[in-house]
C-alpha cells in the first residue's frame, strides 16, 4: 500500500513540473484521484466552413465559400494559394476573408471577388497569372482590379468578366491562351473582347460567352477544343458556335449547352468525357445530348 506521505510528494514534484497537466486529491486512506486537464477550459472544436454555397478546385487545394462572404481554404499551400500569409500546407479549412462574393482556383493560384467587385489573387505567380504587375508569389490576397464580375482560374492563367462585358486575361500565353494574339506571358490583365456575359477557362484555353449567344475560344487546339475543324491552336478568340447559353472548358475539351436546352461539346473523348461522341477526337461541335421535349423545359 503506497503511503500517505510518498503520494503528497509524487503530487508535488509533478505538479511543478506539468502545472496545467492534472488536478489531484487524496481520498479516504491511500487512494489518489486524478483529474486530467487544465481546469476550467473545455477544449475547443476546430473551426469549419458552415453553409457552404459555392466551392472552388486547384490541382491540390480547395475553396469553401460560406453563405455569409467568408472565404475558407485548404490542402496544398507551397505558393501560399490558400492566402493565410504562410506557405504551410492545411489539412483544415483556414478563414481567407469575408464579404466575398464568388471564388475561382488555378492549379496554385485563387482568385476572389467581394461583393463590391473588388478582385483579388493569391498564390504562384511566375505566369503573371496573379495579374498584378509581378511575377512572384503572393502568400496574402493582393487588390488587383475592381468593377468585376466573373472569374476563371485556368492552370496558369486568370481570366475574368468586368461590369461592363469586357473580358481580360493574364498569365501563361504558351498556347495562346490569353487571346490577345500573341504567346508572350503577361503578369497585367489586357483587354481582348467585349458584349461578354460569361467566362470559363480550361487548363489551357479560354472560352466566353457572348451576349448574342456566339461562344468564343482561344488557346490550344490539339484535340480540336477549339471547335474548328482543325487541331490547331488559336492566338486570338474565334468563334466556336452560335446559340450558346452556356460553356465550360475541360483540360483538353470544351463543353456548350444550347438555348434549347441541347448540349454539344468538342475535343478529347478518351475516357468518355463526350459521351456517345466515340473515341476519336471531335474537332468541330457534336451534340451529345438532344434538346428536351416541350413538356421539359
Amino acid at each position: 500500500m503506497i503511503g500517505r506521505q510518498f503520494l503528497r510528494s509524487f503530487v508535488a514534484g509533478f505538479r511543478s513540473r506539468h502545472p496545467h497537466a492534472f488536478r489531484a486529491g487524496l481520498l479516504g486512506g491511500s487512494s489518489l484521484l486524478l483529474i486530467w486537464g487544465t481546469p476550467g477550459i473545455a477544449a475547443a472544436a476546430p473551426a469549419a466552413p458552415a453553409k457552404v454555397n459555392t466551392v472552388a478546385a486547384g490541382a491540390y487545394h480547395s475553396l469553401f465559400l460560406e453563405q455569409n462572404g467568408t472565404l475558407w481554404a485548404s490542402g496544398r499551400n507551397s505558393h501560399g494559394q490558400l492566402g493565410d500569409g504562410t506557405t504551410r500546407n492545411r489539412n483544415r479549412p483556414v478563414k481567407v476573408a469575408t464579404g466575398v462574393r464568388t471564388c475561382a482556383a488555378g492549379d496554385h493560384h485563387s482568385l476572389f471577388i467581394t461583393r463590391d467587385g473588388r478582385l483579388f489573387a493569391m498564390g504562384d505567380g511566375r505566369h503573371g497569372q496573379l495579374g498584378n504587375g509581378t511575377s512572384r508569389q503572393a502568400t496574402a490576397p493582393v487588390e488587383v482590379l475592381q468593377k468585376v464580375r466573373a472569374i476563371a482560374a485556368g492552370s496558369g492563367h486568370s481570366v475574368i468578366l468586368r461590369s461592363d462585358g469586357t473580358v481580360w486575361t493574364s498569365g501563361k500565353n504558351w498556347y495562346g491562351q490569353l487571346g490577345n494574339g500573341a504567346r508572350r506571358n503577361l503578369n497585367t490583365f489586357a483587354r481582348i473582347a467585349e458584349g461578354a456575359k460569361e467566362v470559363s477557362a480550361g487548363s489551357i484555353h479560354t472560352l466566353f460567352v457572348l451576349r448574342d449567344g456566339t461562344l468564343m475560344g482561344a488557346g490550344c487546339g490539339s484535340h480540336g477544343q477549339m471547335g474548328s475543324g482543325r487541331r490547331q491552336n488559336s492566338r486570338s478568340p474565334q468563334a466556336i458556335a452560335t446559340g450558346t447559353r452556356s460553356a465550360a472548358a475541360g483540360r483538353t475539351f470544351t463543353l456548350m449547352t444550347g438555348n434549347d436546352g441541347s448540349v454539344w461539346a468538342a475535343g478529347s473523348t478518351k475516357y468518355g468525357q463526350l459521351p456517345g461522341a466515340g473515341r476519336q477526337d471531335r474537332l468541330s461541335p457534336v451534340r451529345i445530348f438532344a434538346a428536351p421535349s416541350a413538356a421539359y423545359r
